[in-house]
């Protein structure tokens, strides 16, 4: 069973102000590299039988990054495409994967603070362009609240995770709501963990039409 985010998703996220771009100087350019150790994997162009489509059209990953005195930035990743099978009476069934395209980063501190996150800081996203996600498991929890388990690579380094989700079907529609604190260091994203955080809080959003 493969089950989604994130996220993805993973995204992401240490937008928090690197200190380098705070300081004024320019961002190192991101180291090139031979092949990519994510994998150079894609979601599936021959989705689950029953699966919803989503991409930045019809969901959204952001995150917040902070450091400890409380100064935050907002960022997001603004392409990335996946598929969502949900099927409430055979979770056995449900699936999420997801790729996000790494260098499609956007965040509320302009070109100083984005060229840092793509450096080797952070994504390395010369190296590593793509994130993936593929889930494992999908458990019910209670109510419409499940967990979401599954692998995400991320920096060349695949972790198993488990996410909290809420799912409901409604008028056509699946919605899903992922809110999820990533850890950086979990990936070989140690830079700066004194005056950045290393949990990233990610928000994973999808409104997709069902057929």
């Amino acid at each position: 069973m493969r089950l989604l985010t994130s996220l993805i998703c993973s995204a992401l996220l240490f937008a928090v102000g690197c200190d380098k771009a705070d300081e004024g100087t320019e961002p190192a350019p991101a180291k090139s590299g031979e092949g990519n150790a994510a994998g150079n994997g894609t979601v599936s162009a021959n989705p689950p039988a029953g699966a919803v489509a989503f991409s930045n059209d019809n969901a959204s990953i952001s995150f917040t990054g902070y450091k400890p005195s409380g100064e935050k930035h907002d960022g997001k990743f603004e392409t990335f495409s996946g598929t969502f099978k949900f099927d409430k009476e055979n979770l056995a069934e449900s699936s999420v994967q997801v790729t996000i395209d790494m260098n499609a980063i956007w965040t509320d501190a302009g070109n100083r603070l984005t060229g840092h996150l793509k450096n080797e800081d952070f994504f390395e996203v010369i190296q590593y362009p793509e994130s993936i996600f593929e889930s494992s498991a999908l458990a019910h929890v209670d109510g419409d609240n499940y967990n979401i388990t599954g692998n995400l690579t991320l920096h060349g380094v695949t972790k198993e995770i488990t996410m909290p989700a809420t799912i409901t079907e409604a008028d056509g529609k699946l919605e899903v709501a992922i809110d999820y604190n990533l850890k950086r260091s979990d990936f070989g994203m140690n830079f700066n963990l004194d005056g950045i955080n290393d949990e990233v809080p990610l928000s994973i959003r999808i409104s997709a039409d069902q057929a």
